[in-house]
């Protein structure tokens, strides 16, 4: 069995650069499958729905989700509900469980403070900055205890949500490149929205809202949640789109 550190390596490499936000995303996705007590999802056990935005920061953070928990887009068991947060909702499918993580800014201060990060300020690629100044900031995130870097939600029923049947019985969307038709009526009938708090069961419902139901000309919303961290700025003591 691979240990977490060996996780987080090849998390990095797949990534293609080492960075804090891809380092969040493994531990953010490593803490979703422990408090579920689940494996990483090889098919389609488990579905996620990912609240980053289009900023670099948070595409990093998206790519060490999807190493982490097996949930990728390309296997089509990840969605993306642009919300703009470091922020994650994963679910079971054949248990119907669900359980929310964010990312918390605690360490902004000092990520942007670090080496690496005022040479990204400076426009140096990653791979151009020091290996020793790579990992000085990885260790920092990754080291870090789990209080300080994530907010855990409870691990809670997706039923909550209002969807009249579970997903085990909810058919796995088809591969196609347009949004499919739903397969069960509160899909069908569920609109977007972004309360200002969100629990696991109100970020899966607007997280299947948004995935199958896209309104033209939406832009992503990005609102900061007490505690968590937003890639528009509010909570930004770095470059956010450079990591």
């Amino acid at each position: 069995m691979i240990d977490n550190r060996q996780t987080l390596e090849n998390a990095l490499a797949f990534h293609g650069h080492r960075c804090w936000a891809s380092v969040a995303g493994v531990r953010a996705g490593l803490a979703a499958l422990r408090d579920l007590g689940v494996q990483r999802s090889g098919g389609r056990q488990l579905h996620a729905f990912i609240e980053i935005g289009e900023d670099h920061g948070g595409m990093c953070f998206g790519d060490g989700v999807q190493y982490a928990t097996g949930c990728t887009l390309g296997k089509g068991n990840m969605d993306k509900t642009p919300l703009g947060k470091l922020a994650v909702t994963v679910v079971e499918r054949a248990t119907n469980r669900a359980l929310r993580v964010s990312y918390k800014p605690t360490l902004q201060k000092r990520i942007g403070e670090s080496p690496f990060m005022v040479k990204r300020g400076q426009g140096i690629e990653p791979d151009g900055i020091p290996e020793a100044e790579q990992m000085e900031l990885v260790d920092l995130v990754w080291k870090a205890p789990e209080t300080d870097v994530l907010s855990l939600g409870e691990v809670s029923s997706s039923t909550a949500t209002g969807c009249p049947r579970p997903w085990a019985s909810c058919p796995a969307p088809p591969a196609t490149s347009s949004p499919p038709a739903p397969t069960c009526a509160w899909w069908a009938t569920s609109t977007y929205a972004s309360p200002a708090r969100a629990t696991n069961a109100e970020a899966l419902r607007r997280g299947i809202a948004l995935a199958w139901r896209k309104p033209a000309g939406h832009r992503p919303t990005q609102r900061v949640q007490s505690g968590e961290t937003s890639l528009d700025g509010r909570h930004r003591a770095t470059r956010s789109g450079t990591s």
